[in-house]
């Protein structure tokens, strides 16, 4: 079968995106052991990398916790409750708690997506 152009185009930018995948290239990725308010305020564009957040680990939850009581970091609060949970720490449970005990009302769009 012969492949027209888009086809190719199509194979291609799949085999494009199989690649950056297998090696764990995600564009934004910290790669270079940089903190975790660097990691949280950086663009993801397939998401934030499970890998990288959970190798944060533990000690990383009461910093999060901070970040989720601080307006500063309202757009990405999502980013800081999917870190929490790629943590899959007990500790996390109260800050997640708390967070969401918080929100009344109208929220704002980033609220909504990390709730």
């Amino acid at each position: 079968m012969a492949l027209t152009p888009l086809r190719r185009a199509f194979i291609t930018s799949v085999l494009m995106v199989t690649a950056f995948a297998s090696a764990d290239l995600v564009m934004g990725a910290p790669r270079d052991g940089s903190d975790l308010r660097t990691f949280i305020t950086s663009s993801y564009l397939h998401g934030v990398p499970y890998r990288e957040a959970r190798a944060f680990g533990p000690q990383a939850v009461p910093q999060l916790a901070a970040m989720l009581e601080d307006e500063a970091f309202e757009p990405h609060w999502s980013k800081v409750v999917f870190t929490l949970g790629a943590i899959g720490d007990p500790s996390a449970v109260g800050p997640l708690r708390s967070f969401l005990k918080r929100q009344r009302g109208e929220l704002s769009l980033d609220t909504f997506r990390a709730v």
